[in-house]
């Protein structure tokens, strides 16, 4: 029926068709993964680990990090390059980094062999207009989704919730339409693209000012995270 439809490049929309509820919970997980492409809690598991293993290389000075945090190599060749294994140092989360800032491209080539899977998008909208029922629980995971996919760069929105639905939620990323979010967002990526262009332009370093968080309390691996970044 709609013959010109184009999906936009970095923008994935769900539409899920059923109440959420302790009942059904892992099948809306579910449906999110089979959409996006890929599980947000391995992407942020095997960040952490890449992070771990770029900052060990980094005190060895097989590699070195950039007044802005890029990571290059220090002129070690493939001695920089670490194995994969599953095997975790219990010791790495106690790693104290605050002396160096380490900003990485996760889309490009690691320094570091660890697989870290592609994250393609950078916003997830929720079609919630047939959604009719949710409970505590299906609150509680909306929420754990949110940051979950927070951490790892990318939005998400809620569109077209039924008024007692909305009653139950904070209502600061929820929107009448899913245009409406296609638009919120499409603004929001444009108003990236100028800050990044000022900051290009600029000589001296502006202050960027820390993203408030979903919930008031981090677990471990949000804490190692941020040492280890920071």
């Amino acid at each position: 029926i709609y013959k010109n439809i184009e999906e936009l490049e970095g923008v994935k929309i769900l539409r899920f068709s059923s109440p959420i509820f302790y009942g059904n919970v892992d099948g809306f997980k579910k449906c999110i993964k089979s959409t996006v492409g890929f599980d947000a809690i391995r992407v942020y598991n095997k960040r952490l680990k890449a992070l771990r293993k770029i900052q060990k290389l980094i005190k060895k000075g097989q590699l070195r990090a950039t007044k802005n945090g890029i990571i290059r190599d220090a002129g070690s060749s493939n001695n920089a390059f670490e194995p994969d294994d599953d095997i975790e140092d219990p010791e790495d989360l106690d790693i104290p980094t605050k002396e160096i800032e380490i900003q990485v491209d996760w889309n490009s080539e690691l320094p570091v062999k660890v697989n870290v899977p592609k994250v393609p998008i950078h916003s997830l909208v929720l079609d919630c207009g047939a959604i009719s029922f949710l409970d505590v629980v299906g609150v509680r995971s909306l929420r754990m989704i949110v940051k979950e996919f927070h951490r790892i760069d990318v939005n998400v929105y809620f569109a077209s919730l039924q008024v007692h639905v909305i009653e139950k939620l904070e209502k600061t990323i929820f929107f009448l339409t899913v245009h409406d979010a296609v638009l919120h967002l499409q603004n929001q990526v444009k108003s990236r693209e100028v800050q990044d262009s000022i900051l290009n332009d600029c000589k001296d370093p502006l202050e960027l000012m820390e993203a408030e968080l979903i919930e008031e309390e981090l677990d471990v691996q949000d804490e190692a995270m941020r040492s280890l970044a920071s």
